[in-house]
């Protein structure tokens, strides 16, 4: 197959997978002390992973990706472990991406749609299966999406949001947020809001998961490391600037977690009397939530069709179409994800399912992580890749590593502790319904590889004790 993949094409797919706008008013709810608990994240997680990300994807020229890096580091079943947790967070993730772009066009029909419960349901529920139509047609198709996505949906009204920001503290209008050194102190004495790390580290998630496409990549040893450093720069840097610039037009106790960023262009616009802005901005944000769903759909997917080929599971979920797509993966992941929708009905607000999803997917998310770290440490004692980016130094990898391992370990304990502004202490069932969904989800992978494994000792010890001939008698 031609590759049609250049080094601004995985930084575009990884801009769409990390660089969304949907997670910014959860950060900016405390204000200027975002910038703290970003540099938390961005020190025990963001650096670290980045740099493992970047070693491990230009070690391998065909086949990439999580699964493969697990696999050779430990055997199958842990990189079936690894590929599974990062499909099954996205399945708690879309609907939280897919509520951002539903309450966002929403504002332009009705502004009280954005915390509508029904609606937020419908709406989800059609534009993602949408995507997964279009995904179907694989990587040429989620690139131009994720190209011309990026580009409309994400850079420009991210660009726009940090600029409005800008206009509005320069122009010495009202701030909704206070500045000065000690509004940097996160508060630790409300110990809840350090759960926000959680939120953040799973917004900056995902670098990895454009090194499935390897194979469509033109020289991917060189363009990954490269993408890599570019994509971090930019989303860090924008996230930082996006969330102060909401901080400071909306107030932190108005702020709506999915619906944040068009408040924040609606207080701009009208303050400044040009309203009739707001609704193509609201339009290109909308396309800038559908790219980073779309860029999720098809890359965990292949991780799983890759296990599939290795027999980790049925041999039905490693039948591609013509674009390299496995239709039945697509199709299993589409019925959970219209399944984990229903927290939206069943959660007390909008804004609470909204961050009971994404806790749940960070905390997946981050134990995959855990993963990697480990694989990478192993990898490279084996010496079995010739990478063409490297960590300096085996003890430097060491290091980096476990750095981000401990992050992962903190942010996965924190994530238990909802943000007091959402009440959620007080459901009775929360933390058990959180607790349970973890561990069935962090079970389920072990309980199917060894299914299979089981089936297929089986299915050995009948083969051979059917061809076993006669005993010869004298």
């Amino acid at each position: 197959m031609k590759k049609p993949a250049t080094t601004l094409t995985l930084v575009m797919l990884n801009i769409a997978a990390i660089g969304s706008l949907n997670n910014l008013p959860t950060l900016a709810t405390v204000g200027f002390s975002s910038i703290t608990y970003y540099l938390i994240a961005m020190s025990l997680f963001f650096v670290p992973y980045s740099l493992i990300v970047a070693e491990l994807s230009s070690g391998y020229k065909r086949e990439n990706g999580i699964y493969i890096w697990v696999k050779e580091a430990f055997g199958p079943g842990w990189g079936f472990t690894a590929a599974w947790l990062q499909w099954i967070e996205n399945l708690f993730w879309y609907p939280t991406i897919l509520s951002f772009v539903a309450a966002t066009l929403g504002h332009i029909i009705d502004p009280t749609l954005a915390s509508s419960k029904i609606f937020n349901l419908i709406a989800t529920l059609g534009i993602y299966w949408t995507l997964t139509i279009a995904n179907l047609y694989g990587i040429r198709a989620s690139a131009l999406i994720s190209l011309i996505g990026s580009s409309f949906g994400i850079l420009i009204p991210g660009g726009l949001l940090i600029i409005c920001g800008i206009i509005w503290y320069t122009s010495h209008q009202p701030l909704a947020l206070t500045i000065g050194w000690h509004e940097l102190n996160p508060g630790l004495h409300n110990y809840q809001n350090l759960a926000l790390i959680v939120s953040i580290a799973q917004t900056l998630a995902g670098l990895e998961i454009s090194a499935v496409h390897t194979p469509y990549v033109r020289k991917p040893q060189q363009a990954y490391p490269l993408a890599t450093l570019a994509s971090t720069l930019l989303v860090l840097t924008s996230s930082i600037l996006g969330s102060l610039a909401i901080a400071a037009l909306v107030p932190a106790s108005q702020i709506d977690l999915n619906n944040g960023v068009a408040q924040t262009f609606a207080s701009f616009l009208g303050y400044f009397h040009v309203p009739f802005l707001e609704n193509i901005l609201i339009v290109l944000m909308a396309i800038g939530g559908m790219t980073a769903a779309s860029a999720w759909i098809s890359g965990p997917s292949a991780s799983l069709a890759q296990a599939a080929e290795d027999g980790c599971i049925p041999d039905i979920f490693k039948k591609l179409n013509s674009a390299g797509v496995s239709l039945p993966i697509l199709f299993i992941q589409g019925l959970l994800v219209s399944l984990f929708c229903s927290a939206f009905i069943i959660l007390p607000t909008v804004s609470s399912a909204y961050w009971f999803l994404t806790v749940i997917a960070g905390q997946l998310y981050l134990m995959m992580y855990l993963l990697m770290f480990a694989a990478a440490i192993k990898l490279r004692i084996k010496k079995s890749q010739d990478y063409a980016y490297k960590i300096k130094g085996i003890k430097a990898t060491w290091f980096v590593s476990i750095l981000g391992s401990i992050g992962c370990v903190c942010f996965i304990l924190i994530g238990f502790l909802p943000p007091s502004s959402l009440g959620l202490s007080n459901y009775p069932h929360y933390y058990l319904v959180q607790g349970a969904s973890l561990a069935i989800m962090v079970l389920l992978p072990f309980l199917i590889y060894y299914t299979m494994k089981l089936k297929s000792r089986t299915s050995v010890s009948l083969s051979l004790e059917n061809n076993n001939p006669l005993p010869v008698t004298e």
